[in-house]
């Protein structure tokens, strides 16, 4: 059986009122902390963000492109215990202060499946290294896709319906083009992904 996940609840004013179980709080649409990781990747001049495929057994949007790495925050936790799910995710060995903090973010998902209202705290990592060289979560971590900056903002505006991805499978050695769609992707805010290609926008500007 899995353990029971505790977390900590808040007000829409971010009042902390209690704790409960990460099933109830979905159940009910409670206000809660995560953290969130998006990977920058940069290869032959040309920037790509890093999603992650959730895992087909995963309970919320098996098989969706997602950040690259995320996690909810226990009960007593702050933004820097949540770089744990680098390490878990993605085989990243790395501080809180290596990140690009863009701030806390309200993230609002409503579905007949669940209720989430998230305080996220959204990170960008500039990531080094080779996407190869990641070690992905086999339950958690299906495949690592690659989606050029600029394309994945035209396809956010709208001046896309389609864009290509380049899918790393979980052993790394296997590499697709694939085409994705909106419905490829889990459903988070386009005033969300909208603040987030703002800032990534910056950052790379700033590289």
């Amino acid at each position: 059986m899995a353990k029971k996940e505790w977390l900590d609840v808040f007000s829409p004013e971010m009042v902390h009122i209690g704790i409960k179980s990460r099933d109830e709080i979905h159940r009910d649409g409670l206000w809660h902390h995560t953290f969130q990781c998006w990977l920058l990747f940069k290869e032959e001049g040309k920037d790509y963000i890093l999603f992650q495929r959730r895992h087909p057994d995963k309970k919320d949007y098996p098989n969706l492109l997602d950040i690259t790495a995320a996690g909810h925050l226990d009960a007593g936790e702050g933004p820097a215990d949540g770089v744990r799910e680098l390490k878990e995710e993605l085989g990243i060995d790395v501080s809180i202060d290596k990140l690009i903090s863009i701030g806390m973010v309200p993230n609002v998902i409503m579905t007949d499946q669940i209720k989430d209202r998230e305080f996220s705290h959204v990170y960008v990592y500039p990531y080094q290294g080779q996407i190869s060289e990641l070690q992905l979560q086999d339950d958690e971590v299906a495949s690592i896709i690659r989606i050029e900056v600029n394309a994945f903002r035209s396809f956010v505006q709208g001046q896309l319906h389609v864009i290509t991805g380049y899918e790393y499978e979980t052993d790394q050695m296997t590499i697709k083009q694939i085409l994705l769609k909106h419905d490829d992707f889990v459903p988070h805010p386009e005033e969300y992904i909208l603040f987030l290609m703002k800032e990534i926008d910056q950052i790379i500007d700033t590289r």
